[in-house]
């Protein structure tokens, strides 16, 4: 299959300090690619890769983003951004729209909230709901066709949004209706939920239990069924939920729902050092560097990486005997990486889906 999922962390540079961050954001990487050279790297990529996801830190601090996102758009079919949403400038969404004739229609904001606004609060600080939540609504809101007409406020320019939130320990799975509903229904943008994985600033006292997964892999999948716009992005789920199953289970089986353990995904780091994942960026997981290693390598080095993961045996319990370890495979690479088991899965407490 090739790279289909390439995420770019631009910048470690972060304005918040989050606790539980996987990548420890805030200071410069004194070796960060510059413009010219990023610029390069999206122009290589883009020759293999028809999407992209531009992440950090936070990439709207990083100088002269504004080029980059467009140069982005232009490159590539699908462009995400990952951010904080606090403070996307006013002069990179006045230099799109010049460029583009209004709001590029291939590029997506994905905004990160931790839950509701008491929560969100106490991991990212005072007032930044609000400040994020006003960002949903100026930047915002493309979505399943539905598009702000004239008498609207003025201030709603159309760009398609997203909700990422990481499912942490602090997280009360009682709460994911109101918030889905809202996003959904007032903001008009559609909700991911992805597992807190421990890394860098992000210690154990954040993982979330495996009762408390399940309840969610549950309220997920009812939301699903009453027709809201909710996804959950955690490898034992797309095993789990029968709609997802019946979807990706010739493209999964045997080689599994991780994109590492297929070989499809790339991570390049801010020094532009290319990783299988986010996730996996220590020495042992260095592939290339993205200025430097031919194409046909980086391919090579991610593929053979993917093989090596899936020649590990499945333990024998629980993951060998369970009904879905044929799409599974262990989840993810990440937390499989010593054995073939995500010892963190919520089946056991699920019921046959």
């Amino acid at each position: 299959m090739g790279i289909r999922t390439p995420f770019i962390r631009l910048t470690d540079i972060c304005q918040l300090s989050c606790e539980h961050c996987y990548a420890s954001s805030g200071v410069k990487n004194p070796n960060e690619l510059n413009t010219q050279q990023w610029a390069q790297a999206l122009q290589k990529i883009a020759q293999h890769a028809p999407r992209v996801t531009l992440l950090g830190g936070e990439p709207t601090l990083l100088p002269n983003f504004r080029e980059l996102l467009t140069y982005a758009c232009k490159l590539y079919d699908d462009v995400t951004i990952q951010t904080n949403g606090i403070n996307i400038p006013h002069k990179t969404l006045q230099h799109l729209e010049h460029e583009f004739g209004g709001p590029p229609s291939n590029l997506t904001i994905a905004i990160s909230i931790e839950g509701n606004e008491e929560l969100h609060e106490s991991i990212r600080g005072k007032n930044t709901f609000e400040e994020t939540i006003d960002s949903l609504k100026q930047y915002g809101i493309e979505y399943k066709g539905i598009k702000y007409e004239e008498d609207d406020d003025p201030a709603m320019r159309g760009y398609q949004t997203g909700i990422r939130i990481t499912i942490t320990k602090k997280l009360n799975p009682h709460q994911l209706p109101d918030l889905v509903k809202y996003f959904n229904e007032k903001l008009h943008s559609p909700v991911t939920l992805v597992r807190f994985l421990e890394k860098g600033r992000g210690t154990k006292k954040w993982t979330p239990s495996k009762k408390q997964l399940a309840n969610l892999y549950q309220i997920t999948q009812k939301l699903q069924n009453e027709g809201y716009t909710i996804d959950m992005f955690d490898s034992p789920y797309y095993a789990w939920d029968k709609d997802k199953r019946e979807k990706y289970k010739e493209h999964f089986k045997n080689r599994g729902v991780c994109e590492v353990m297929r070989g499809e995904r790339m991570n390049i780091e801010p020094d532009g050092t290319i990783t299988p994942c986010f996730m996996l960026t220590d020495d042992e997981h260095e592939i290339g560097h993205i200025l430097e290693t031919p194409w046909n390598e980086i391919e090579n080095k991610l593929t053979e990486f993917a093989e090596k993961q899936r020649e590990k045996k499945l333990i024998e319990e629980p993951c060998q005997e369970c009904e879905y370890s044929e799409l599974c495979q262990g989840g993810c690479v990440y937390l499989n990486s010593d054995k073939r088991l995500d010892n963190r899965c919520p089946i056991e407490h699920l019921e046959v889906n």
